[in-house]
């Protein structure tokens, strides 16, 4: 024997939001729904599309749609607004089963209706008992739904939290390297011969020697002007030297611009430049210079303690 035919739909959606699904069919072809994610139940509870169309009717389809995945995948706006929709429909509860029956004699007749979800508390409206069934049939899928998104959002929250935590670690890097930079050039402002003691021992002896020499010039404004182009000079060549990019050559032409009438020696990667009246070896062969104020040595000791306060 064939199933009964029925035309009916087979999902529902009334005007309140709830979703019932065709479970089975009369004799005489009509369907009868249950709230959709209920469990089984006898035919009785069941509700017919005549009884669905008196609460109002929304939307009906011929076929079930693809259900909601639960789990890693985000619980969508629409599912979302159909839970909350039927929590609010809903009410506080406790919530219970009842049926009417007639008596009979020796029997009890059970009623036409049987309903879920009616509020044990007083008295409610057939409407809000229905939606108080709807809430409870529908929490079976509602609450899995639920508990997956929270603990996809807390998985979310987590990485975000690490990533942050990793964004800060590195910016405090950055952070503390500005403010090494920023340290070494207020030192640097604060010291205008900063440059000079970056130079080797070598460098700076020929350094102070030219400096020597260049105090000569007379009159006094053309010795600072000498002076200034001569500072500027080794500067640039420590700077060079600062960048692993040392132009000895070039910077010994740079220096011979400033001083064409001297001449320029060099001692492996060193520059110095000595006066025309400044002995190249440790004497004179008429002797010691009586004139002279003091010999390279003192010389180079006074200009160490003026410029950085302490001796060779």
């Amino acid at each position: 024997m064939s199933a009964p035919a029925t035309h009916d739909p087979v999902a529902v959606t009334t005007a309140d939001g709830t979703s019932w699904v065709r479970r089975a069919v009369t004799r005489d072809g009509r369907g009868l729904y249950a709230v959709d994610g209920s469990c089984k139940c006898p035919e009785f509870l069941m509700a017919t599309l005549a009884e669905l169309a008196e609460h109002g009717i929304q939307g009906m389809a011929d076929v079930l749609p693809v259900p909601v995945p639960v789990g890693p995948e985000p619980l969508s706006a629409e599912r979302l607004a159909e839970i909350t929709a039927r929590a609010d429909a809903a009410t506080a509860g406790p919530w219970c089963t009842d049926a009417w029956e007639i008596y009979q004699g020796a029997e009890y007749v059970p009623g036409i209706s049987f309903w879920i979800g009616e509020t044990c508390r007083g008295t409610s409206e057939l409407g809000q008992d229905r939606a108080d069934a709807a809430f409870v049939a529908a929490a079976r899928s509602d609450v899995p739904a639920l508990v997956a998104e929270v603990r996809r959002q807390a998985a979310r929250i987590a990485e975000l939290e690490a990533e942050r935590h990793s964004t800060n670690e590195a910016l405090d890097d950055a952070v503390q390297a500005l403010r090494a930079a920023q340290d070494r050039i207020t030192d640097l402002e604060e010291s205008p011969l900063a440059w000079a003691e970056e130079l080797d021992s070598k460098s700076l002896d020929n350094f102070l020697i030219a400096l020597a020499a260049a105090t000569e010039y007379e009159p006094l404004s053309g010795a600072v002007d000498e002076i200034h182009q001569l500072v500027r000079a080794f500067r640039k060549a420590a700077q060079a030297q600062d960048e692993r990019e040392p132009d000895v050559d070039g910077a010994g032409r740079t220096y011979e611009s400033y001083y064409p009438e001297r001449s320029v020696k060099a001692s492996g990667d060193h520059l110095y430049r000595v006066s025309h009246d400044l002995p190249e070896t440790g004497a004179q062969e008429d002797g010691p210079d009586e004139d002279r104020l003091l010999n390279e040595d003192e010389l180079r000791r006074a200009l160490r303690g003026h410029l950085f306060g302490g001796g060779s």
